[in-house]
């Protein structure tokens, strides 16, 4: 049985030429895997197959060794869609069951087939090296010798060749080993490597050696148990062997064929054949190798650069990928995936064999895809230069993983539409923070601004690789209406004190405008049980939250505190028409009265910030408390051009009012709040009010923009 056992993969695409002809494109940072779906083909082969695209034709060539066991011709079959293989054209060109190699010349639009032929069967250990050619894979030139093979004895098809096209100096290369005796050149009794080469403008009439000296890494022959593989990627040969001495594996690069460098191991990977290419979409390495035991599974490595490796990863799904030969792989431009061939180890004799059906292997071509999950939609009504926020989770339901600006030139991001690529809120992309692999979600928030022309506007949004594609879900679409609204101000009030025979105390609201932003100031005071918690509720169904915490003041020895002032607020996005507003306060059903004196005061701000009201400075809201004749609250705001400033008080036994450069909004029965607009940032701004006499009090002061 032939000691050929396994899975090289023939890097044989000038891939150069082939950017030249076919549109690549590229996906960054997207890794391909193998579908493992592997295809059975109805022919045999007696050795290794070998695979190249031609995209004048538009077709893939597979050649291999037919028969099974010995010996068969050179046989060419053709592929346009990686499933379905016809042509079965014999070339009548004996081969060995060894290694060959195809390749692909865009400078003649040629294909070129290497192969090995031992012309006295008696004396296997001297093999003949033949070429052959074809424009259309039908009709195949004479052969054209190269040279001889030395083999050691009796271990066919170890030393087999195979063929790159290098579009940088415009010449075929075809690297091969050769048994080099004790008594010969390096006297290493050992399979060294050698490149021969054959230039235009007319190719295969004659070929020479790249140089005499044996392929070299640091000045050390690299002795090969096999033929290696081989490819030229933007420049550069990369060539991956394995070893003779103890069947590592190892990858080299070289930009003229003499000189390599850039030795990359594998540490605890061996293999018997091994070979290497190169997807320009995926823009990784591929080196898949044969394993040394039975069964003899198929590994790959990738990597970016041919230095670093991830890897191993076994070729198996519903099946495995085993073979004694070495397979071959190249690049489809029309599907941007490397296809695997290789020969299976289910032949006629000894399985597992070293001839078999002829087998092939697509990558996954990766996919981009979203589906929209959420959002939370900005307001259906904005004022002209308005700014709101927006929340938007999408989730990855493809097979890449989504990349930022800071991995990838060609970033993942959320992207406007209706219209596509519109800059209506301010910008038509928002950024990923950091990278979304498959199956995964992201949320982006984001800060936008209404457009300075009144009109109705769309906001809606879909996933783009930048430069590349949209995919995926597109976010349901919120019509919004801009108008052009009026500056800050007050829009209704409204104020209620009740008895102390209460536990709630109502007041009716009404506004002019949309998009208003609700305050309530509740109050409670000469309290004999200080658990009591407030509440707000009303008619039009808002939704209330504490703005402020409780501030408590008029403090007695016997009963603790017993005054409370509370800020709340809430969003109406509609004009409100008697809304009644009730405050309400649990927990204070003392014994003498069932409650305590209890109000609130109301009033509603339009032209703020609908989605994002309050001054985001962290000193707000500001308060204070204590028994005088004025009130105090301090406050700090941000540099924003227009601020309503405002403050709600409540003071014990007397009137309050407003000061200076402030306007009241409502003072009665003890309870007061004014406002003032300002134009500009305030550091440690005192917010007061003053008092016909002095009395306990508590003031909330906040700011809205």
């Amino acid at each position: 049985m032939k000691t050929r056992l396994a899975l090289v993969v023939l890097l044989i695409l000038a891939l150069g030429s082939i950017f030249s002809t076919v549109a690549i494109h590229q996906a960054n940072g997207a890794t391909y895997n193998w579908n493992f779906s592997i295809s059975k083909l109805s022919q045999m082969a007696n050795g290794s197959p070998a695979m190249t695209y031609n995209p004048h034709l538009g077709k893939m060539f597979l050649a291999y060794p037919s028969d099974v066991q010995c010996c068969g011709n050179v046989n060419v079959i053709s592929s346009t869609d990686m499933i379905t293989w016809t042509g079965a054209v014999d070339t009548s060109r004996a081969a060995d069951p060894g290694s060959m190699g195809i390749v692909y010349n865009p400078d003649d639009q040629r294909m070129y087939i290497v192969y090995e032929h031992t012309p006295n069967i008696m004396d296997p250990t001297v093999i003949d090296m033949w070429v052959i050619s074809s424009t259309d894979g039908s009709s195949w030139s004479n052969p054209v010798f190269i040279t001889d093979i030395a083999e050691i004895a009796n271990t066919w098809g170890v030393n087999g060749p195979t063929i790159a096209f290098d579009s940088t100096n415009h010449r075929l290369l075809i690297d091969y080993n050769t048994f080099i005796r004790n008594n010969q050149g390096d006297n290493c009794g050992c399979n060294e490597g050698f490149l021969y080469q054959s230039t235009g403008p007319v190719f295969n009439q004659s070929w020479s050696l790249v140089t005499s000296t044996p392929i070299r890494i640091g000045g050390t022959d690299i002795g090969l148990w096999d033929s290696p593989g081989m490819t030229f990627v933007n420049g550069k040969l990369y060539m991956a062997y394995v070893s003779q001495y103890d069947k590592s594996l190892h990858v080299i690069q070289s930009s003229d064929g003499i000189t390599w460098t850039n030795r990359a191991d594998f540490p605890g990977q061996s293999g018997y054949w091994v070979t290497i290419q190169y997807n320009p979409v995926e823009q990784s390495f591929h080196m898949i190798y044969v394993g040394v035991t039975n069964p003899f599974y198929l590994y790959d490595n990738s990597s970016p650069d041919a230095i670093s490796w991830t890897g191993p990863t076994r070729l198996s799904g519903a099946m495995s990928a085993e073979s004694l030969e070495d397979p071959t792989m190249a690049f489809v431009p029309t599907q941007n995936v490397l296809l695997l061939g290789f020969t299976g180890t289910d032949g006629s004799f000894g399985c597992p064999c070293d001839d078999g059906h002829l087998y092939t292997m697509p990558q996954v071509t990766p996919t981009d895809n979203a589906q929209y999950v959420s959002q939370t939609s900005p307001s259906s009504t904005m004022c002209t230069g308005q700014t709101a926020t927006a929340s938007i989770t999408m989730k990855n339901t493809g097979t890449t993983t989504w990349l930022p600006p800071s991995n990838d030139p060609n970033p993942f991001r959320l992207g406007s539409q209706n219209p596509q690529d519109n800059n209506i809120w301010g910008f038509g992309r928002v950024d990923l923070s950091s990278p979304v692999t498959p199956g995964n979600q992201y949320t982006f928030q984001f800060t936008f601004t209404a457009p300075s022309t009144p009109g109705s506007y769309n906001f809606q949004w879909r996933m783009v690789q930048e430069l590349l594609e949209w995919f995926g879900d597109t976010t349901p679409n919120v019509p919004i209406t801009v108008d052009s609204c009026p500056s800050l101000q007050i829009d209704g009030s409204a104020q209620a004190n009740c008895s102390h025979f209460t536990l709630s105390c109502p007041t009716t609201l009404s506004t002019t405008r949309q998009n208003d932003i609700i305050i309530v100031f509740t109050s409670e005071t000469l309290d004999l049980a200080t658990s009591c918690t407030f509440g707000v509720t009303d008619t039009a169904g808002l939704t209330w939250a504490a703005r402020s915490p409780v501030v408590y003041g008029r403090y007695d020895p016997s009963y603790g505190w017993r005054d409370q002032l509370q800020e709340w607020w809430a969003k109406s996005a509609g004009v409100l028409s008697s809304d009644t507003i009730t405050e309400s306060i649990s927990g204070c059903n003392e014994p003498y009265y069932g409650g305590e004196y209890n109000g609130l005061q109301v009033f509603a701000i339009s032209g703020a910030n609908f989605d994002n009201p309050f001054d985001p400075n962290s000193t707000l809201p500001g308060t204070g408390s204590s028994t005088s004749m004025a009130s105090s609250a301090t406050v700090s705001t941000s540099d924003y051009s227009t601020t309503l400033v405002f403050a709600g008080v409540q003071i014990g036994g007397a009137t309050a009012s407003a000061q200076s450069g402030f306007t009241m909004i409502m003072s009665s029965g003890g309870a007061a709040s004014e406002y003032e607009i300002a134009n500009g940032p305030l550091t440690n701004f005192q917010v007061t009010f003053g008092f016909s006499a002095s009395g306990p009090w508590e003031e909330i002061a906040d700011a809205v923009i």
